[in-house]
């Protein structure tokens, strides 16, 4: 089922719209389809994401903030993670639930803060999560004891982890219908 559409008429400075004509030829896409897609990230990022105090920083940064935290910081960083979950979800009326963590967070986290690449199957409430970063040995550590303590919060059962050279995947099972987790 595709999305209903409205026509629309808009100005933009003749430098923007060059930039853009460039980048749609560069990927391949129309430049609707490109427009389409730069205003849904920052609807995402605006309204979604940033309803939570947070900061964008390089990846090369991260990695070396990450270098420096022992394994007890790294504890205590992961505690938190499902609170900010929980809190953004609150904000924007989502249900805390396996669901919505892979749609809302995951997806969104990997996509526009570059902290992984994220997809994910689902077959029969049987789910892998993979996450795929180039961040190093330290930050992978980090991403699994997150999504670990995640996934914990959320009751699930994680039948298995699996930490490979650039990915991090997760087999996990909803052990009772999802309600609202808060």
């Amino acid at each position: 089922m595709r999305n209903s559409t409205s026509r629309v008429t808009l100005r933009l400075p003749t430098d923007i719209l060059g930039t853009l004509q460039n980048e749609a030829e560069t990927r391949n896409l129309s430049l609707n389809a490109l427009v389409t897609t730069f205003l849904y990230k920052v609807i995402i990022c605006e309204l979604d994401l940033n309803t939570i105090p947070n900061i964008t920083i390089s990846q090369k940064t991260l990695k070396k903030i990450i270098e420096k935290v022992d394994e007890s910081e790294f504890n205590e960083m992961v505690k938190d993670g499902p609170k900010v979950i929980q809190n953004l979800f609150l904000i924007l009326n989502h249900d805390y639930n396996l669901d919505n963590v892979i749609e809302h967070f995951f997806n969104l986290i990997g996509e526009h803060w570059g902290w992984f690449q994220f997809s994910y199957s689902n077959k029969n409430d049987q789910y892998r999560l993979v996450f795929k970063t180039s961040l190093g040995l330290r930050w992978k550590n980090y991403l699994t004891m997150y999504v670990t303590t995640v996934l914990d919060s959320l009751k699930v059962r994680i039948k298995d982890t699996k930490v490979g050279d650039s990915a991090v995947v997760f087999k996990v099972e909803l052990v009772q219908p999802q309600l609202n987790n808060y």
